[in-house]
């Protein structure tokens, strides 16, 4: 048994019939409506993959910082630049190349926050002027006057953000959206919270 091509049908006295122009106009016109009607909605779940990718990131450099401390022995920061809107590893001040051993801290390139994003403070205070700073120990741990709990938004739309949190309890950070019912567990010290947040731009 043949089979004909595809698009193409045969007709009684043995011609082969093809899609016809309106056939052909109907089915673009049909597929214009679709795409019209979807595209908003696409435009919108790029957006906010531009924004929880960016939040994925920040908590992999928190994660970054955190094994630094554990295995270089020498307390680790994460460097906030509140003018600059840049995000930095280093070794914390006063620790040397030399204590190390023969192993040499790598550094991080800095790393710019998308400029339709900003990042505000929820808690903890800079440690100079608009530099704001997350240390691990050697052991892991934070340290105490570190930030605990930061959100990532859109400039344009603060209701759309991610929470990159320290939980009570845990060592890690972890990310977290609005109405995540483990926003009660951030561990907030009552003397460290910023009023009405710190804007990183």
């Amino acid at each position: 048994m043949m089979t004909s091509p595809t698009g193409r049908q045969r007709i009684g006295d043995g011609r082969q019939g093809a899609f016809t122009l309106l056939e052909l106009i109907v089915v673009l016109a049909l597929l214009t409506v679709v795409f019209t009607i979807s595209a908003p909605s696409l435009g919108r779940f790029f957006k906010s993959r531009s924004l929880v990718e960016e939040a994925r990131r920040m908590l992999a450099l928190t994660e970054h910082v955190r094994r630094e401390a554990i295995s270089t022995g020498a307390p680790m920061q994460l460097l906030f630049d509140m003018n600059r809107g840049v995000l930095y590893v280093q070794r914390e001040d006063g620790y040397q190349p030399g204590q190390f051993g023969n192993r040499t801290v790598q550094t991080t390139r800095p790393y710019w926050i998308n400029e339709k994003h900003e990042v505000i403070f929820e808690t903890g205070k800079p440690i100079s002027r608009d530099l704001y700073a997350v240390t691990f120990l050697p052991d892991g741990s934070l340290l105490e006057t570190s930030p605990t709990s930061w959100r990532l938004q859109k400039r344009e739309n603060s209701e759309e953000f991610y929470r990159v949190a320290k939980l009570q309890g845990r060592l890690r950070y972890v990310l977290l959206t609005d109405d995540d019912p483990k926003n009660e567990y951030i561990q907030i010290p009552a003397t460290d919270t910023v009023e009405g947040g710190v804007y990183l731009r």
